[in-house]
């Protein structure tokens, strides 16, 4: 017998982690917690911009390592 129940914040839902693996925060958004997307969001936009400046005040190899170091790490939590 199936019922409709609200959705829990343990439940799976397959497209919400497609799009946070796509860009973190679109599974927040689309599961209806614009809070979260937005923090998620800021985060890795700032993650990234520091990857950016790195690399450009340092060089590709730097930005590369902080990339792995950081960035990607984070981006995999998230999805």
């Amino acid at each position: 017998m199936a019922t409709d129940s609200p959705i829990s914040a343990h439940s799976h839902h397959p497209l919400a982690a497609l799009l946070s693996a796509l860009l973190p925060g679109l599974g927040h958004a689309i599961r209806r917690r614009p809070e979260q997307a937005a923090t998620t969001f800021v985060i890795t936009a700032a993650l990234l911009g520091c990857a950016w400046g790195i690399g450009s005040l340092t060089g590709r190899g730097a930005a590369i390592f902080f990339l792995m170091l950081l960035v990607l790490p984070w981006w995999a939590f998230q999805s």
